[in-house]
């Protein structure tokens, strides 16, 4: 996974710049053999119907590692990041009145068969997040097997920082005008300092700096019927996104009302 840019965007944000660019992400071909599997992390590939064509002009990439969550919980953690990164104040429902896409981008199946339709299934490992660190040995073992590389070279702390916990600031605003300085220094092709920066440890230090607040401190519960309301809404996605799998979704549907 490249190191410098958790997000590349190529395929939606940096097409224009040519493969060159995406390229100086990952090793060059003499370093590449030390690796088993090559590959990066871009959630927003997911929602750009450009992308399937545009990822197979470029043959070496064969797989995909998909992770889902709850639609409903992930347009949740979408207002939690706005809070947290933008400064956001106002309520979730607002918060989907003002940014419909982020319901459009739980629809999953929608958003899904333009890929089905350019690759085979078998090309994609589709993993629910809720059950992603429940056996974290087993969830191991399945990537592992599909990406045919050895599970024991998996370092022995790659579950600790991936739960995705809620981290809202204390000082929101500054927070957020910390981030972004970091967003424009990625733009500029900052990618390099930033890393030094991470290294020498600026992300502890601004969680330090800025103190934290915990979800329920900070974010207010989803109402029980902008829940059931979303939960409606998406039925039917997941309907269809267990049709298009083969991938039991039903632990999403304990939201539905009876």
């Amino acid at each position: 996974m490249p190191r410098r840019r958790k997000e590349i965007n190529f395929f939606t944000k940096h097409y224009e710049k040519g493969v060159d660019w995406y390229e100086r992400f990952f090793p060059d071909s003499a370093e590449a053999s030390c690796y088993q599997a090559i590959g990066e992390y871009t959630p927003a590939y997911l929602y750009d119907d450009r992308c399937p064509a545009r990822i197979a002009k470029i043959p070496t990439i064969q797989q995909f590692l998909l992770c889902l969550r709850n639609p409903v919980e992930r347009a949740y953690s979408a207002y939690g990041h706005s809070v947290r990164n933008y400064n956001y104040r106002d309520s979730f429902e607002a918060f989907l009145e003002e940014h419909p896409h982020q319901i459009d981008r739980g629809c999953y199946a929608t958003h899904l068969k333009p890929y089905l339709r350019q690759f085979d299934r078998e090309q994609f490992l589709i993993l629910r997040f809720e059950t992603l660190f429940s056996d974290e040995a087993a969830t191991q073992r399945t990537i592992a097997a599909f990406l045919d590389v050895a599970p024991e070279q998996f370092p022995d702390d790659i579950g600790a920082k991936g739960r995705n916990v809620t981290f809202v600031p204390r000082f929101q605003r500054a927070f957020a005008a910390a981030q972004s300085v970091i967003r424009t220094m990625k733009k500029w092709e900052m990618g390099r300092i930033l890393d030094l920066l991470q290294r020498s440890g600026l992300g502890p230090f601004l969680k330090r700096l800025f103190g934290r607040r915990t979800k329920e401190e900070a974010l207010p519960d989803i109402s029980p019927e902008t829940r059931k309301r979303l939960a409606r809404h998406y039925a039917p996605e997941i309907e269809e996104l267990e049709a298009l799998t083969g991938v039991d979704f039903s632990i999403w549907k304990r939201d539905l009302p009876l």
